[in-house]
């Protein structure tokens, strides 16, 4: 895990996030995930180990019908996919999150989903009601830790879904709406500010990592629709 610690530090010098603040979200989110019984890690591994994961992004190059003919695949939302599937009558089995997405999407994913909630130094205010609420959540955060809570390779909530996913050792991998050099689909609710485009730039380097990954744990690793480099 060292690999994703000092990217991890990397990505918040290119972003300047203050990693005082990580550790302390991640402080909080470890009482909140020992009161409240969170799974750990070995959970989220267990659902994904040797299955077909169908992790879908939030990228306007999301393939529906891709994620409808995942049958039998575990399906892993990123939070911002969480609206564009229930609109269209789908229903992750995983979602990602660090509760940036709809939260009434999250909320009406979360009677279905496993939630995989992430917490870092912008959203210790957020972690309470979800980590309470949520009938069956994961807690990771994106500092070194030992505990409950746990540390998620990847940066973005694609990132950390493609990355779990292929670490947990799926047998096949299937990706849809990773489009960094394109826009958020308009479902989604998000923009394509400055913020969200430093994240898409984290996204192909998330990717780069996962097909090396991919090649040495012999996971199947497919992109369906979309591309990689911005």
């Amino acid at each position: 895990m060292m690999l994703f610690y000092e990217q991890l530090d990397a990505i918040r010098g290119l972003l300047g996030i203050d990693p005082v603040e990580d550790r302390r979200a991640a402080w909080a989110a470890e009482q909140l995930a020992s009161a409240h019984e969170a799974l750990p890690c070995t959970t989220v591994e267990a659902l994904l180990a040797s299955r077909c994961a169908c992790i879908v992004a939030a990228g306007d190059c999301l393939d529906l019908s891709a994620v409808s003919r995942c049958e039998g695949c575990v399906t892993v939302a990123a939070d911002s996919a969480v609206p564009v599937l229930l609109e269209n009558g789908l229903y992750p089995d995983m979602v990602f999150t660090d509760l940036d997405g709809g939260w009434d999407a999250l909320e009406r994913a979360a009677g279905h989903a496993l939630m995989v909630v992430h917490a870092h130094g912008g959203n210790v205010w957020l972690l309470g009601e979800a980590i309470t609420t949520y009938p069956r959540v994961s807690v990771t955060v994106q500092v070194p830790w030992e505990g409950v809570a746990w540390t998620a390779p990847g940066f973005t909530d694609g990132g950390r879904a493609l990355l779990a996913a292929v670490l947990s050792g799926a047998r096949e991998v299937v990706v849809t709406g990773w489009c960094p050099g394109g826009r958020p689909h308009p479902l989604s609710g998000k923009r394509l500010d400055e913020w969200k485009k430093a994240k898409l730039r984290v996204a192909v380097a998330e990717w780069r990592v996962a097909e090396g990954l991919a090649r040495a744990l012999g996971v199947r690793l497919r992109l369906i629709g979309g591309g990689v480099g911005v």
